[in-house]
Formats: structure tokens, sequence, C-alpha cells
């Protein structure tokens, strides 16, 4: 069977099926419409899983799914994560955060049907990591989000993750707020090392750690194939912004992460983003102009009809973060590690 062959059928006075191979089958309508199906024997009764129409699914496509299609009855958890990490979770910018969660519900479920999950056990799962309650809320999400999935799938007409909420995990969320004082900007000043560099280096851009330990130098720029969004970015490097790039940020975010917390200082890396956003605001720059910077997703009409690059703006913006940066620190524009 090959796509030239489908092509060439034609509808008879009544339905009628061709196989092609594998328990895969092309289900042909008294109206032409050609559908890819998957007939399987349980229990001595066919199943039938419907894949699609072609042409929209090819036919190298179809016998992808059906290689790796399942009926409500034989879907493992396993099977979930497999399929939830391909639709949802290969697309995220940093996957590998997911790896922890998949560990537990693979370790805790992996082999149990779907069709057969309880909310009790998935609030058990979620309960058990209440000694840090972000952790259990983010569980919670992936779990929700996972059988939300498995409905698409037609695995289960339920989703038992959809009611477990903060009674469960613990979690309260509470908007943070936190910016450096002046004080701290000047002792981050006169820190020295690649962590220091790399730290001083988010305040003068207002990216995050892996953005500027992903990035490269172009000219004046500072670019990012890839971010937490999906979408490719740029900073303006300022004098004193390339000051620290004497050498790599051969760090990881947790190192860096774990080197500010042992100083005690009351703050975390994320919060010099916030407080690149809070200088440039008390400076004149308007609120949209900032989320650009930071690569936000802007928000009504100009998520709509605002699309340009606002590239004298954003240069703007890093020249004024480094001025008011240096006036509180005395420093000079290239005053570096």
């Amino acid at each position: 069977m090959t796509e030239t062959d489908i092509k060439d059928l034609r509808q008879r006075p009544t339905d009628f099926m061709i196989g092609c191979g594998d328990g895969l089958w092309l289900r042909v309508r008294t109206t032409g419409r050609k559908t890819f199906i998957v007939r399987r024997k349980q229990a001595g009764k066919t199943k039938i899983i419907t894949l699609g129409d072609w042409p929209t699914l090819s036919l190298k496509g179809a016998k992808f799914m059906a290689a790796n299609a399942k009926t409500p009855s034989d879907a493992t958890v396993n099977d979930l994560l497999k399929q939830y990490h391909e639709a949802v979770i290969s697309g995220h910018a940093r996957p590998k955060q997911f790896a922890t969660y998949a560990e537990r519900i693979r370790i805790a479920l992996g082999m149990v049907r779907v069709s057969e999950v309880k909310t009790t056990r998935l609030a058990e799962l979620v309960a058990e990591s209440r000694q840090t309650p972000r952790s259990a809320d983010s569980l919670r999400s992936h779990l929700k989000a996972m059988f939300s999935l498995a409905i698409e799938l037609g695995w289960r007409d339920d989703n038992p993750a959809a009611v477990i909420g903060a009674r469960v995990t613990g979690y309260k969320y509470e908007p943070i707020t936190r910016v450096l004082t002046h004080d701290e900007i000047r002792q981050l000043w006169a820190w020295e090392g690649n962590n220091a560099a790399l730290l001083r280096f988010l305040l003068l851009t207002g990216l995050r750690i892996s953005e500027g330990q992903t990035g490269r130098t172009d000219g004046d720029f500072w670019r990012m194939d890839k971010t937490k969004n999906g979408k490719p970015h740029w900073v303006y490097l300022t004098p004193a912004a390339k000051a620290q790039l004497v050498a790599p940020f051969e760090v990881s975010n947790t190192a860096v992460q774990s080197w500010v917390k042992r100083r005690k200082v009351g703050w975390t890396p994320h919060d010099l983003r916030r407080t690149f956003a809070t200088l440039a605001m008390e400076n004149g720059v308007f609120p949209h102009i900032v989320e650009k910077c930071l690569n936000h997703a802007l928000e009504g009409m100009l998520r709509i009809y605002a699309h340009a690059e606002m590239t004298e703006e954003r240069i703007a913006t890093a020249k004024t973060v480094e001025r008011v940066v240096l006036e509180i620190t005395g420093a000079t524009g290239s005053a570096g590690r």
C-alpha cells in the first residue's frame, strides 16, 4: 500500500476496508472519505481505534500512530507519560525539569492502567511532596495536564486529578516583589569571581540565569536562539554589561543559586531581573517596553497589534539601567570582574 494506491481508491456502493499491515486498516466510506483505523482483538472482541483521515494523516504517520496506538483498556500510565512528554514537555524550554516528576509518577503508578487510576491515589502521591509545597503544586499541575491528554486520546472520560487543590498540595501563591536595595547593589558590585560577574550581568540585562549562560555575543548585542517561552530574544550590551563577559559563565543554575544562598543576603538571582524592571520603570521607561526587554508576552491590544522589535527603546532602556546602577555603585562603565 502506497500513497498513490490510496489516492487511486474509489468509493463503492458499500463501505469497505483495505489492510495496510500490522493491524492498520484504511476504511473507505460510500462518500469517498478515507480513514485510518486500528483493529485489535481483546477478550474475544474487536476494538476499533480511529487515527485520522487521509490525506490529512499520511500513510507513514498512520503507521507510526498504529505502532503506538493503545486502547483504553491496555494503556498504562507509562504510556501516558510517553505521550505527555512528546506532546507537551518536549516543547518546553527546559524539558529536563520534568524528569524528577516523571520518575515519581513512574515509580508510583507506571504499570497501572490509565483507566484504573483513582483520585485518591493521585492525591496521596501529591501529598507525599507537601514538605515542598511548590513542588507538590507543580506535580499536581502535571498530573492534571496528563489526564486531560488521556481524555483527548480517548483513554479516559474524566480527569481524576482535576479536583486536587491547595488543601492537598499545601501551596499558597504569594506574588514575589523582592528587589535589591541600593546597599545590596553596591555589595554585589564589590564581589569578585565568575558567579558575581554573572549576577551583575543579569542585573544589567534583565535576563534569567539560563539566558545569561546560553546566549552569545553579536557585536553590541547578546542573542539567545531559544528562551523560556520558546522564542529567540536579544538584549543590548552596555559597556558595563560587556565588562562582565571577560570569561565565559561556566557555572550551572543551581551552583549560582547555592552560592548566593550561602552568602545569606536575602535575595535570589531572579530578584535581579525584577530589580532591572523596577529601576527601568522608576526612571521613566514605559511598562510595555520593559515587558519587551524581559521577553514577556504583551497583553491586551498590544498582544494583537504590537509586533515591533522596539529596538531603539530597548537599547535606551539598557543604557538607562546601566546609568542608574553606576550612579548607585559609583563605578565606571568598564567596571567588571
